[in-house]
Formats: C-alpha cells, structure tokens, sequence
C-alpha cells in the first residue's frame, strides 16, 4: 500500500471512530478514501451515489448526534443550494450535507455528494460569510469530483512525490477549491474577505501543529502561501454593492448551540 493510500486510510479510520481536529488541513482532511468501498478504479457516478451512501451509513453507526438537529441541517442545505445557484459548473450528483454535533472542530466531503459539517465550525466562525468561506471550499471538491481523481490513483498505485505526484496534486486541489470558493462567494452574494477572516483564524489556532511540518508531506499548501493567493484574487474583483458578511439566522443557529 502506498504512503498517501495509508495516509488516507488512516485518516477514514480516525474521522470514523474518534472525535479529530482537522486544523493543519482547515477547511478539511484530505479526500477521505475508505479502502473498504467496493469500487472499481473508474466508477460511474450511480456507484458513486451508493458509495457515499456507504460511507455515510458507516459513519452513523458511530454518530448518534449526524443529521438530529434538523434546524442545522436545513441552514446548511440552504446555503449550498445559495452558493449552487451562482457556480457556472454544476455537480454530477445532488450535493446533501449532513450535520454532527459531535465535539469536534472538521468538514469532510465523501463519495457521490454527500458532505460532513461539524456544528463546531458554527462556533468558531464569527460570521455567516465565514461560514460559508468553509462550504464553499467542500463544495468545490464535489463539483470537481475530486473524490475519483484520489481514488483511482489510488487503485492505480500513483506515486505520493515528486512533482506531479498525489501529494503535489493535493495542493494544487486544494489551492484550486480555495480560489472557487472565493468567487463563489462573491457571485452568490458573500463577502469573499470573510474567508481571509476565517483562515488566517484558523491558521493562527493550528501555527504551532504546523511548526515542525514540511510542505513536501502535505496534502495542503502552507497557509501564507494559500492566504496570499486568495487576497490577489479578492484585488481583482469590482466592488459589488450589498455583499453579505452576516446575517440574523447564521447568529441565531450560533445561539442555539
């Protein structure tokens, strides 16, 4: 089994059994591969449908909290339908997300558009658009079906390193999903500098995770390097009047928790 197939394993494993704070990747793991999906290396979308639903069915057997707090669940599905409407490219499935009020801080995407939000990322935005800066960025994984890229190289034993290895490719995805869902934002009606709040946030509570790490073994670009990107693009966007950083309902569910 190669490096990354273990890394991704093992993080199935984790997001699956144990309570995991996913900050040196925020804004989520890695694309989760469970080694245990019965798939061939190119899927069609119909058996991506049923993987993810697998995938999903596994992970309530030890989550009794996933999709309880139907009022979380409904916000949640309605933004992504907000930010849906404003993307030029549509997904090849349904997106549905599912919300868990176990304590732990993390957003995941699986197989055939089903995502994971943990409500703890409602208590640490402390705005809608900073919120949402966490979906869109999911979002742009499901809409790319990045989730069969990782999975038949894994199948296919492609090589971790190197340049255009899995590991180099994982940054360029993730750099990738950072920029969408900055001008997602912008076009769904969210000011996109909620998502530079939100990172260099996030980015500060995990610097000392991060300190002894090197970007070679990352499936993330160093956080400078990923904030710096977003902030040129925001440059060049025209000011558009009416950008929502907040909003009642956002500070309402955050009471609620």
């Amino acid at each position: 089994m190669g490096l990354l197939r273990r890394v991704l394993y093992l993080s199935i494993i984790l997001v699956l059994a144990t309570p995991v704070l996913s900050g040196a990747a925020f804004f989520g793991g890695p694309i989760l591969i469970d080694p245990e999906l019965n798939l061939p290396a190119d899927p069609t979308i119909e058996q991506q449908i049923a993987a993810g639903k697998q995938q999903l069915d596994k992970l309530r057997l030890g989550d009794q909290t996933l999709d309880r707090n139907t009022a979380l669940s409904e916000y949640f599905n309605s933004l992504a339908q907000t930010l849906l409407k404003a993307q030029d490219v549509k997904p090849p499935y349904p997106i549905v997300i599912h919300v868990s009020t176990e304590p732990e801080m993390n957003a995941y995407v699986m197989a055939g558009g089903q995502m994971v939000f943990y409500s703890r990322m409602v208590e640490e935005a402390d705005t809608e658009s900073q919120l949402v800066a966490i979906l869109a960025h999911e979002m742009s994984h499901e809409i790319h079906n990045d989730f069969t890229y990782f999975w038949h190289a894994a199948k296919s034993g492609e090589d971790s390193y190197g340049k255009g290895g899995l590991l180099d490719r994982s940054r360029e995805i993730e750099q990738r999903a950072d920029l969408d869902a900055t001008r997602t934002m912008y076009d769904a009606g969210w000011d996109p500098k909620g998502q530079l709040t939100m990172m260099k946030s996030l980015a500060k509570r995990w610097r000392m995770r991060r300190e002894s790490h090197r970007v070679f073994y990352s499936t993330h670009p160093d956080d400078p390097e990923r904030i710096a990107a977003i902030e040129a693009l925001i440059a060049t966007l025209p000011p558009k009047p009416g950008l929502l950083d907040d909003s009642p309902r956002f500070q309402e569910i955050k009471r609620s928790l």
